[in-house]
């Protein structure tokens, strides 16, 4: 039980309402699955604001094709869309993840496409708990490997595993002209003028690139998961006339607990170095505590404190605290009710903490 527990907080978001997925196919080995959730709620943001808001809702949908007893291939693409409001235009924000690959127990795993950096999900996935990303304290380089990213990880050798991460970052991955709509009011005569203008963003076709790596390595026994991990990430251009790149890196590790079937205690500690090239230093250290309390059945409770140090170069001149907390009440085995809590510490800046709070429901399919 304990480590069903554990997967179930390094799982992270879907929180104690397991995805109920509909298998569309499934036929000598292959299989098409869909699955989501359809997730709404009123926040009051950062600065006061309160909204109806869209809470993660996403469409996702899983292949495979189990070819032997040991060799399975996959695929997954998952969009995003708001289910808020009215969109006429595409129906999706994004296309969030995508990525195929090969599973094999006696080789291990590989992937490639679009998918959530290495170092996250091995190291910091158990903190990233929340509905709404807001409590969320660690540093998360989506952009390091969602697109052009491979990634391999072994198989589980008595608990021992390891994973690497390569993302392929090109210049030509910028924009380096886009076009401006204009409409001004009009002329001293009243005539209004419209019409478009190419805006150089200052960089060049040159398709130099660069490799950005991941690694990391993990340990599990009974209910007790040790990650450790490093990730190159904040890639900057530094001369966009010969494609030159810098890049700094973020170096973690965690460590989760299963106690019993109610209680999980995660801690973790990440020292983020962003580029020498970046106008503020921004470099930090934060210390993260934090756990999940099944209350019953029906309700789970999520909280984190993190505590950030900063440098004197970093943009924000002082250290601070962090707190978030979420409660999830699963009125059904796919729908569940949650209210999310997130303090930040601005004292230093503005003379007040900055909070965020949600209420939603979510319904999982």
């Amino acid at each position: 039980m304990k480590k069903t527990l554990l997967a179930t907080a390094i799982a992270g978001a879907m929180v104690a309402s397991a995805a109920q997925a509909a298998t569309l196919y499934d036929q000598d080995g292959k299989s098409i699955d869909i699955s989501g959730r359809i997730g709404v709620g009123v926040e009051s943001d950062y600065e006061g604001n309160s909204d109806f808001v869209s809470a993660g809702s996403r469409l996702k949908l899983d292949v495979a094709n189990q070819v032997s007893d040991d060799l399975r291939f996959f695929g997954h693409v998952e969009w995003r869309f708001n289910a808020d409001e009215r969109d006429t235009d595409s129906g999706f924000d994004e296309v969030r993840h995508a990525w195929i690959g090969a599973e094999s127990a006696n080789w291990g795993t590989l992937q490639a496409g679009n998918f959530d950096n290495i170092y996250k999900l091995q190291v910091f996935q158990a903190f990233d708990y929340y509905a709404m990303s807001a409590g969320y304290g660690f540093h998360a380089p989506g952009d390091n490997g969602r697109g052009d990213a491979i990634a391999y990880i072994t198989p589980n050798l008595s608990g021992f595993q390891a994973a690497l991460q390569a993302k392929h970052y090109s210049q030509s991955d910028l924009e380096p002209q886009r076009s401006v709509d204009f409409d001004i009011d009009g002329l001293a005569d009243g005539t209004p003028v419209t019409g478009t203008v190419d805006v150089s963003d200052g960089v060049t076709n040159d398709l130099s690139s660069e490799v950005l790596f991941a690694g990391t390595v993990s340990y599990e026994v009974g209910g007790l998961r040790l990650a450790a991990g490093l990730t190159e990430s904040d890639e900057e251009v530094v001369d966009p006339n010969n494609g030159e790149f810098d890049a700094g890196y973020n170096a973690g590790l965690s460590g989760i607990y299963a106690f019993n079937d109610m209680f999980t205690l995660r801690v973790g500690f990440e020292d983020q170095n962003p580029t020498e090239q970046a106008t503020y230093d921004n470099e930090q250290k934060v210390y993260g505590i934090g756990g999940l309390l099944s209350v019953s059945d029906q309700l789970t409770l999520s909280a984190d404190y993190y505590r950030k140090d900063r440098g004197s170069d970093h943009e924000l001149d002082y250290d601070s605290d962090e707190l978030a907390f979420g409660a999830y009440y699963r009125v059904a085995d796919n729908f569940d009710i949650f209210t999310e809590f997130h303090d930040k510490d601005r004292k230093e800046v503005d003379g007040e903490d900055e909070t965020y709070a949600i209420v939603g429901s979510r319904y999982f399919f």
